[in-house]
C-alpha cells in the first residue's frame, strides 16, 4: 500500500487553471502573479498541515484567502476535508457543495464522497473506481491499524514489579520507531496517539536510562514535541535531579516562542504555568532543615521570586499566579512566625505584587482589600482611595466589600487622630463609621473607640465618662476584666495615643499575658468574639502581636482539657473563641488540623469543615483531601441556611476556593496532569479525623 501511494502523481487535465495545477506543481508558482502565488502557497501549506493532523495551523493558512479569491475553491474543499477526516460528512457535504464541478477540488471531493458511501453501504470495494478504493482502503480499512493492533498486543516478558498497563518492551519501542516513520503521512493522528502512549508508559517506569532513550526517539505533543516538559515532571520529583528537571523546562519555554501550533493566548497561558511549576520546583528542591526551618537562603528566594514574577508577567489575567505569588510572599511576612529581619524582604514586595494583581484582575477583590488596608496603614490615602471607590461601587455580595465605607471611614478617623489638631475631623469619620457599622462585627467596641477619640482630643471628663459607659455596656462582672483591658488597650493605639499615655493601659493586658495560666477561663473566652473580629475585619491593633498567641495557646489547653465546656461557659462565647482559635491556626500543628473531642462533640459537620478548610487555604501546604466533593457540597448547603451574613459568604467562598485548591492532584497541579497524567492520584487518609 505505501509502494502504492508513493507512485501516486497528479497529472495535470487539458485546459485545467494554472492556480490548480500549481498547487501540486510548486514549478508552476513562477507563473502566476504574485498575489495568487501567495494564495497557492496557503493552500499547500494549509493541505499539508491537515495531512500531519494540525487542523488549526491549516485554518489559519486558509485565512489569508479571500471569499472571491481564484482559490476559494481550494478554501471550501480543505474547510470540509478537515470534517471528513473527523468523521462528519454531512458538515463536509456543507463546504463541498458549493465548489465547481469543473474543478480538481470538486472531483477530489466526489471520490471522498464515494470512498464514504463504499464504507457505509458494506459494497464491493473490487467494483470501485481504483482511486476509490484506494481512499477506502487507507481510510477506512486502515491497514495500518491493524498493524499496530497486531504488534502493541507483544509486550513480550514484563518484570514482575511492572504493571502491564506501564510496560513497554524494546521491541515495542523499535517496531514504533520504523512505524512512526513510515506511517505519518496517512495516519499522522494514530502514529501520534501510539507516541504518546508510549511516553506515558515510560514516564512511569523506574528506568532513567529507558526514558532518556525513549524520549529522544519518539516525539512528543504538538506542544512539547522533543519532550521537554516531560523531562522536566520526569525528574523534578528527585532532588538528585535537579540539574537536569530546571534546564529542561527553561529549554521547554524558548521552544514555545517558535512552536507555531499554539496561539499566542495559548502559548502565555502555558508559559504561566510552566514559571509557576518552577517556582514550586526551586522551593521544593531546599535541603531537608532548609524546609523544616522554612529558611529560604537569598539565592532560592530570588530566584522563586523571578519565577513567579515571570508567570504573573506571562498571563497577568489570571488569577493563579498573583494567588500563589502573594500566597508565597505572606507566608514569610507572618509576623507571628518570624522576626522582622526574616520578614523584611518578602514584605517590601507585597504591594507591588497585589497592586499588579489588582490591574491584572479587576475583578479579583482579595487585592483590592488587601492595598486599601495596606495604604491606609502606611498613610498613602491617594492610593487606597481608587480602591475603596471601586469596591463601594461593585456591589459585591462579599460582607467585606460591602462594608468597605464603614472600614475607609473608621481608617480614615484612626489616621487623622494622629494629629491633634486633627481630631474633629477624626472625629467626622467616626461618627460616620458609626452609622454604618456592619451587624456582623462587635458592637461593643464602638464606645470604646470614642473613649479614645475623647482621650485623643485632650477631653478627659469626656473620656472617663464614655469609659465608664463601656465597660458597663460591656458587662458588669469579672467575666468581661480582660476583653475591657484588651478592647481600652486596642482603641488607644488606633486612635493613636502616644506611647506615654499608653503604658497605662498596656500595664493590666502585659500584666495578664504574664500570669495567663492563672486567667478564669471565662475570661479567655469572654476576649473570643472581639479577638475573632479583629481577624474577621483584618484590623488587629499593634500590641495584639505580642499577646495573641499566649491567649489563644492557653485557651486551646482549658478548651481541649474541659469536657463540659458548653454547657458550663456561655455558648456564644465558646463558639466565638472557637473561630478565633481557628483564624490564629493555633488547632493546626505538625501539619494535621485536629479539633478537641469537646468542640468536634458539639460543632456540626458544616462547622468542623469550614474551620478545617479555612486553616488548610491558609498555609503553605498542598494537602490532598478525600472526599472533597462532598464536603464542598456540605458547605454549600450550609450557606444556604446561614443567618450570620459574613458566615452565610464565607462558607460559600470557603467551599469554592477549596474545591479549586484542595483537590487531590499532582505536585505541579492541573497542569502535570494535562500533560500526561503525571503523578499518580494516590488517596490520602490523613484528615480523616476532621469528621
Amino acid at each position: 500500500m505505501r509502494s502504492r501511494v508513493s507512485r501516486v502523481r497528479p497529472r495535470p487535465g487539458d485546459g485545467e487553471p494554472a492556480e490548480d495545477v500549481a498547487v501540486f506543481d510548486a514549478a508552476r508558482l513562477k507563473s502566476l502573479s504574485p498575489e495568487i502565488a501567495q494564495q497557492v502557497t496557503a493552500v499547500r501549506d494549509a493541505l499539508e498541515a491537515v495531512a500531519a493532523g494540525r487542523d488549526e495551523r491549516a485554518r489559519q493558512c486558509l485565512q489569508s484567502i479571500p471569499r472571491r479569491s481564484l482559490l476559494s475553491d481550494w478554501r471550501l474543499f480543505i474547510t470540509g476535508l478537515i470534517d471528513w477526516y473527523h468523521d462528519a460528512p454531512e458538515k463536509a457535504e456543507q463546504s463541498w457543495r458549493r465548489l465547481d464541478a469543473q474543478r480538481r477540488p470538486a472531483r477530489i471531493a466526489a471520490n471522498l464522497r464515494q470512498s464514504q458511501q463504499l464504507h457505509r453501504s458494506g459494497g464491493d470495494a473490487k467494483a470501485a473506481a481504483p482511486d476509490v478504493r484506494m481512499i477506502w482502503r487507507l481510510r477506512f480499512e486502515r491497514p495500518a491499524l491493524a498493524e499496530a493492533y497486531r504488534e502493541t498486543a507483544d509486550a513480550g516478558p514484563i518484570p514482575e514489579s511492572i504493571s502491564e498497563d506501564d510496560w513497554i518492551g524494546p521491541a515495542q519501542v523499535d517496531w514504533l520507531r520504523v512505524f512512526a516513520t513510515e506511517q505519518r503521512r496517512f495516519e499522522p493522528h494514530l502514529v501520534q496517539s501510539l507516541c504518546e502512549n508510549a511516553l506515558i508508559r515510560i514516564y512511569h517506569l523506574p528506568f532513567s536510562d529507558g526514558f532518556e532513550h525513549i524520549t529522544k526517539r519518539l516525539p512528543g505533543p504538538v506542544h512539547d514535541p522533543q519532550n521537554l516538559w516531560l523531562k522536566f515532571l520526569f525528574y523534578a520529583p528527585t532532588p538528585d535531579h535537579e540539574n537536569q528537571a530546571e534546564p529542561a523546562a527553561l529549554k521547554y519555554l524558548q521552544s514555545l516562542d517558535q512552536n507555531d501550533q499554539l496561539s499566542a493566548n495559548v502559548r502565555d497561558a502555558v508559559k504561566c504555568q510552566v514559571y509557576l511549576a518552577l517556582a514550586n520546583h526551586r522551593r521544593a528542591s531546599l535541603n531537608p532543615l532548609a524546609r523544616i526551618l522554612h529558611n529560604e537562603g537569598p539565592e532560592d528566594r530570588s530566584e522563586v521570586n523571578r519565577y513567579y514574577q515571570a508567570a504573573c508577567k506571562a498571563y497577568p489575567a489570571s488569577s493563579e499566579p498573583h494567588r500563589e505569588y502573594v500566597g508565597w510572599l505572606q507566608e514569610y511576612a507572618d509576623p507571628e512566625r518570624f522576626r522582622k529581619a526574616d520578614r523584611q524582604w518578602y514584605e517590601s514586595r507585597l504591594a507591588t505584587a497585589m497592586e499588579a494583581w489588582s490591574k491584572g484582575v479587576p475583578e479579583e477583590i482579595t487585592p483590592r482589600l488587601w492595598l486599601v488596608d495596606h495604604y491606609f496603614d502606611k498613610e498613602m490615602n491617594e492610593l487606597a482611595v481608587p480602591h475603596v471607590k471601586w469596591l463601594a461601587a461593585s456591589r459585591h455580595p462579599n460582607p467585606k466589600v460591602r462594608a468597605i465605607e464603614w472600614k475607609w471611614n473608621l481608617l480614615e478617623s484612626m489616621r487623622l487622630a494622629r494629629r491633634k489638631t486633627r481630631v474633629a475631623q477624626a472625629q467626622e469619620h467616626f461618627d460616620n463609621a458609626k452609622s454604618l457599622w456592619p451587624e456582623w462585627v462587635c458592637q461593643e467596641w464602638v464606645p470604646y473607640l470614642q473613649a479614645a477619640l475623647s482621650r485623643r482630643a485632650g477631653d478627659l471628663p469626656s473620656f472617663e465618662a464614655q469609659r465608664k459607659e463601656a465597660r458597663e455596656q460591656l458587662g458588669g462582672t469579672s467575666r468581661e476584666d480582660l476583653a475591657d483591658a484588651v478592647m481600652a488597650l486596642g482603641a488607644m493605639q488606633m486612635m493613636r495615643l502616644p506611647a506615654a499615655e499608653l503604658k497605662a493601659f498596656r500595664g493590666p493586658v502585659d500584666q495578664a499575658a504574664k500570669s495567663v495560666s492563672t486567667l478564669p477561663t471565662e475570661q479567655l473566652l469572654a476576649c473570643g468574639r472581639f479577638f475573632r473580629d479583629l481577624h474577621r475585619t483584618n484590623s488587629l491593633y499593634p500590641a495584639y502581636r505580642m499577646h495573641g498567641a499566649k491567649f489563644a495557646n492557653e485557651l486551646k489547653k482549658r478548651i481541649t482539657n474541659t469536657r463540659n465546656l458548653f454547657s458550663r461557659y456561655r455558648k456564644q462565647d465558646c463558639w466565638a473563641a472557637v473561630e478565633w482559635l481557628v483564624h490564629k491556626k493555633t488547632f493546626y500543628t505538625n501539619y494535621q488540623f485536629r479539633l478537641p473531642p469537646v468542640i468536634m462533640s458539639k460543632a456540626s459537620q458544616a462547622q468542623v469543615i469550614f474551620w478545617h478548610f479555612q486553616t488548610l487555604l491558609n498555609t503553605s501546604t498542598n494537602p490532598r483531601l478525600v472526599d472533597l466533593e462532598q464536603r464542598v457540597q456540605i458547605l454549600k448547603q450550609a450557606a444556604s441556611e446561614e443567618s450570620d451574613p459574613y458566615l452565610r459568604h464565607a462558607y460559600a467562598e470557603t467551599a469554592e476556593r477549596a474545591l479549586h485548591e484542595l483537590r487531590p492532584e499532582p505536585l505541579f497541579g492541573e497542569f502535570a496532569e494535562m500533560f500526561f497524567n503525571a503523578f499518580a492520584d494516590d488517596d490520602d487518609d490523613d484528615d480523616d479525623d476532621v469528621f
